[in-house]
Protein backbone atom coordinates (compact mmCIF):
# COMPACT_ATOMS: atom_id res chain seq x y z
CA UNK A 1 0.00 0.00 0.00
CA UNK A 2 1.46 3.43 -1.11
CA UNK A 3 1.86 5.54 2.21
CA UNK A 4 1.44 9.53 2.19
CA UNK A 5 4.73 11.37 2.77
CA UNK A 6 4.42 15.02 3.49
CA UNK A 7 7.25 17.34 2.94
CA UNK A 8 7.99 20.06 5.18
CA UNK A 9 8.81 23.49 3.21
CA UNK A 10 12.08 24.71 3.96
CA UNK A 11 12.09 28.14 5.53
CA UNK A 12 13.83 29.83 2.79
CA UNK A 13 10.41 27.99 0.06
CA UNK A 14 7.70 29.11 2.78
CA UNK A 15 9.34 32.64 2.68
CA UNK A 16 9.25 32.80 -1.28
CA UNK A 17 5.82 31.53 -0.65
CA UNK A 18 4.52 33.69 1.03
CA UNK A 19 5.90 36.94 -0.83
CA UNK A 20 4.78 35.56 -4.01
CA UNK A 21 1.01 35.60 -2.17
CA UNK A 22 1.36 39.28 -0.77
CA UNK A 23 2.27 40.25 -4.06
CA UNK A 24 -0.57 38.90 -6.08
CA UNK A 25 -3.13 40.39 -2.82
CA UNK A 26 -1.18 43.70 -3.80
CA UNK A 27 -1.98 43.41 -7.46
CA UNK A 28 -5.64 42.10 -6.96
CA UNK A 29 -6.22 45.65 -4.32
CA UNK A 30 -4.94 48.06 -6.71
CA UNK A 31 -6.47 46.45 -9.22
CA UNK A 32 -9.88 47.28 -7.26
CA UNK A 33 -8.59 50.02 -6.34
CA UNK A 34 -7.87 51.33 -9.69
CA UNK A 35 -11.41 50.07 -11.16
CA UNK A 36 -13.37 51.48 -8.13
CA UNK A 37 -11.51 55.08 -9.12
CA UNK A 38 -12.53 54.38 -12.67
CA UNK A 39 -15.96 53.99 -11.85
CA UNK A 40 -16.13 56.89 -9.87
CA UNK A 41 -14.70 59.41 -12.32
CA UNK A 42 -15.93 58.02 -15.07
CA UNK A 43 -18.54 55.73 -14.75
CA UNK A 44 -21.24 58.50 -15.37
CA UNK A 45 -20.18 58.81 -19.02
CA UNK A 46 -20.59 54.71 -19.30
CA UNK A 47 -24.82 55.91 -18.75
CA UNK A 48 -24.77 58.85 -20.37
CA UNK A 49 -24.03 59.00 -24.76
CA UNK A 50 -25.74 61.20 -26.30
CA UNK A 51 -25.76 60.87 -29.72
CA UNK A 52 -25.14 64.34 -32.27
CA UNK A 53 -28.74 65.78 -33.52
CA UNK A 54 -29.00 65.99 -37.33
CA UNK A 55 -30.00 69.40 -38.41
CA UNK A 56 -33.29 67.89 -39.32
CA UNK A 57 -35.12 64.90 -38.24
CA UNK A 58 -38.42 63.58 -39.67
CA UNK A 59 -39.92 62.68 -35.81
CA UNK A 60 -38.89 63.38 -32.07
CA UNK A 61 -40.12 60.81 -29.80
CA UNK A 62 -40.43 61.38 -26.23
CA UNK A 63 -40.39 57.88 -23.61
CA UNK A 64 -42.09 57.63 -20.91
CA UNK A 65 -40.99 57.86 -17.29
CA UNK A 66 -41.60 58.54 -14.31
CA UNK A 67 -43.57 62.25 -13.37
CA UNK A 68 -40.01 64.28 -13.23
CA UNK A 69 -38.61 62.49 -16.25
CA UNK A 70 -41.47 62.63 -18.56
CA UNK A 71 -41.85 66.59 -18.16
CA UNK A 72 -38.38 66.97 -18.34
CA UNK A 73 -38.24 64.93 -21.14
CA UNK A 74 -41.33 66.68 -23.16
CA UNK A 75 -40.78 70.39 -22.36
CA UNK A 76 -36.86 69.75 -24.15
CA UNK A 77 -38.52 68.33 -26.66
CA UNK A 78 -41.20 70.95 -27.55
CA UNK A 79 -37.97 73.11 -27.34
CA UNK A 80 -36.28 71.32 -30.09
CA UNK A 81 -39.72 71.26 -32.03
CA UNK A 82 -39.87 74.48 -32.31
CA UNK A 83 -36.15 75.41 -33.27
CA UNK A 84 -36.94 73.23 -36.71
CA UNK A 85 -34.89 70.16 -35.36
CA UNK A 86 -37.36 67.48 -36.63
CA UNK A 87 -41.40 68.16 -38.48
CA UNK A 88 -43.27 66.38 -36.17
CA UNK A 89 -43.34 65.11 -32.65
CA UNK A 90 -44.70 62.06 -31.23
CA UNK A 91 -44.75 61.12 -27.22
CA UNK A 92 -45.20 57.62 -26.14
CA UNK A 93 -48.43 57.25 -23.57
CA UNK A 94 -49.29 54.43 -21.65
CA UNK A 95 -52.73 53.04 -22.23
CA UNK A 96 -53.97 52.93 -18.45
CA UNK A 97 -56.28 55.04 -16.50
CA UNK A 98 -55.88 57.60 -14.17
CA UNK A 99 -58.63 59.02 -11.85
CA UNK A 100 -60.89 56.71 -14.28
CA UNK A 101 -59.62 58.33 -17.52
CA UNK A 102 -57.47 57.31 -20.19
CA UNK A 103 -53.92 58.47 -19.42
CA UNK A 104 -53.47 58.98 -23.35
CA UNK A 105 -56.96 61.61 -23.13
CA UNK A 106 -55.56 63.63 -20.64
CA UNK A 107 -51.95 64.21 -22.46
CA UNK A 108 -53.85 65.69 -25.07
CA UNK A 109 -55.78 67.91 -22.76
CA UNK A 110 -52.86 68.67 -21.39
CA UNK A 111 -50.89 69.62 -24.35
CA UNK A 112 -54.05 71.56 -25.79
CA UNK A 113 -53.57 73.66 -22.67
CA UNK A 114 -50.22 74.21 -21.78
CA UNK A 115 -49.21 74.86 -25.49
CA UNK A 116 -52.04 75.71 -27.51
CA UNK A 117 -54.43 73.31 -29.94
CA UNK A 118 -52.11 74.50 -33.04
CA UNK A 119 -49.26 72.77 -31.61
CA UNK A 120 -51.31 70.09 -29.95
CA UNK A 121 -52.82 69.04 -33.35
CA UNK A 122 -49.21 68.75 -34.57
CA UNK A 123 -48.24 65.88 -31.75
CA UNK A 124 -49.23 62.38 -32.00
CA UNK A 125 -49.82 60.33 -28.75
CA UNK A 126 -48.72 56.69 -29.46
CA UNK A 127 -50.91 54.50 -26.98
CA UNK A 128 -48.73 51.31 -25.80
CA UNK A 129 -49.28 49.07 -22.57
CA UNK A 130 -45.51 48.56 -22.31
CA UNK A 131 -43.43 47.39 -19.01
CA UNK A 132 -39.74 48.36 -20.10
CA UNK A 133 -37.83 50.49 -22.42
CA UNK A 134 -37.29 47.06 -25.13
CA UNK A 135 -41.19 46.63 -24.84
CA UNK A 136 -42.22 50.66 -25.65
CA UNK A 137 -39.97 50.51 -28.49
CA UNK A 138 -41.35 47.61 -30.09
CA UNK A 139 -44.81 49.30 -29.15
CA UNK A 140 -44.15 52.46 -30.84
CA UNK A 141 -42.34 50.97 -33.95
CA UNK A 142 -45.79 50.79 -35.98
CA UNK A 143 -46.73 54.02 -34.97
CA UNK A 144 -43.56 55.71 -36.50
CA UNK A 145 -43.65 53.10 -39.55
CA UNK A 146 -47.33 53.88 -40.11
CA UNK A 147 -46.34 57.95 -40.49
CA UNK A 148 -43.27 56.73 -42.73
CA UNK A 149 -40.69 58.55 -40.27
CA UNK A 150 -37.28 57.38 -41.37
CA UNK A 151 -35.54 59.85 -39.10
CA UNK A 152 -35.88 59.52 -35.75
CA UNK A 153 -34.54 61.73 -32.42
CA UNK A 154 -35.08 59.43 -29.07
CA UNK A 155 -35.78 62.18 -26.53
CA UNK A 156 -34.94 60.15 -23.18
CA UNK A 157 -33.22 61.02 -19.69
CA UNK A 158 -29.42 61.34 -19.78
CA UNK A 159 -28.85 58.53 -17.93
CA UNK A 160 -30.83 56.49 -20.15
CA UNK A 161 -29.34 57.07 -23.14
CA UNK A 162 -26.63 54.53 -23.70
CA UNK A 163 -29.13 51.62 -23.26
CA UNK A 164 -31.68 53.44 -25.02
CA UNK A 165 -29.49 53.90 -28.39
CA UNK A 166 -29.15 50.25 -28.12
CA UNK A 167 -32.65 48.82 -27.82
CA UNK A 168 -34.24 51.42 -30.23
CA UNK A 169 -31.42 50.63 -33.20
CA UNK A 170 -31.90 46.86 -32.30
CA UNK A 171 -35.72 46.88 -32.46
CA UNK A 172 -35.64 48.52 -36.27
CA UNK A 173 -32.26 47.13 -37.72
CA UNK A 174 -34.99 44.86 -39.89
CA UNK A 175 -37.24 47.94 -40.96
CA UNK A 176 -38.09 47.50 -44.46
CA UNK A 177 -36.70 50.99 -45.31
CA UNK A 178 -33.77 51.85 -43.10
CA UNK A 179 -34.68 54.35 -40.06
CA UNK A 180 -32.12 56.13 -38.42
CA UNK A 181 -32.04 56.51 -34.75
CA UNK A 182 -30.32 59.45 -32.91
CA UNK A 183 -30.69 60.25 -28.79
CA UNK A 184 -31.17 63.07 -27.23
CA UNK A 185 -30.62 63.49 -23.11
CA UNK A 186 -32.41 65.43 -21.31
CA UNK A 187 -31.27 66.29 -17.47
CA UNK A 188 -33.76 65.67 -15.42
CA UNK A 189 -32.79 65.68 -12.29
CA UNK A 190 -32.15 62.48 -11.19
CA UNK A 191 -28.44 62.00 -12.67
CA UNK A 192 -25.67 64.14 -12.71
CA UNK A 193 -22.41 62.50 -14.53
CA UNK A 194 -20.04 63.93 -12.83
CA UNK A 195 -19.66 63.55 -8.83
CA UNK A 196 -22.90 61.31 -9.13
CA UNK A 197 -21.68 59.75 -6.28
CA UNK A 198 -22.27 62.28 -3.77
CA UNK A 199 -25.44 61.94 -3.83
CA UNK A 200 -27.84 59.65 -2.48
CA UNK A 201 -30.31 59.77 -5.21
CA UNK A 202 -27.72 60.26 -8.40
CA UNK A 203 -26.23 56.63 -6.74
CA UNK A 204 -29.56 54.72 -6.91
CA UNK A 205 -29.94 56.20 -10.26
CA UNK A 206 -26.80 55.16 -11.18
CA UNK A 207 -26.73 51.28 -9.58
CA UNK A 208 -30.18 50.96 -11.21
CA UNK A 209 -29.43 51.99 -14.79
CA UNK A 210 -26.21 50.12 -14.60
CA UNK A 211 -27.51 46.82 -13.88
CA UNK A 212 -30.31 47.35 -16.82
CA UNK A 213 -27.53 48.26 -19.07
CA UNK A 214 -25.32 44.96 -18.47
CA UNK A 215 -29.12 42.74 -18.86
CA UNK A 216 -29.78 44.88 -22.09
CA UNK A 217 -26.30 43.81 -23.59
CA UNK A 218 -26.45 40.20 -22.02
CA UNK A 219 -29.86 38.80 -22.27
CA UNK A 220 -31.82 40.93 -24.24
CA UNK A 221 -29.46 41.80 -27.22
Amino acid sequence: MATLTWRRLTPAAAAARGCHCRRVASATLLLLLLGLLGILGWGGDLLVAPDPLPPNADVLVVLSGSDRAAQARREEALRLFREGRAGNLAISAAQVRFWGQWVPDLMRRYLEREYGKEQADRAVLCPHNADSTLEEARALRPCLEEHGWRSVIVVTSNFHTRRARHIWRQVFKDAPRPVRIFVYGVDDGEFEPRGWWRSRRYAKTFLFESVKLVWTYLVER
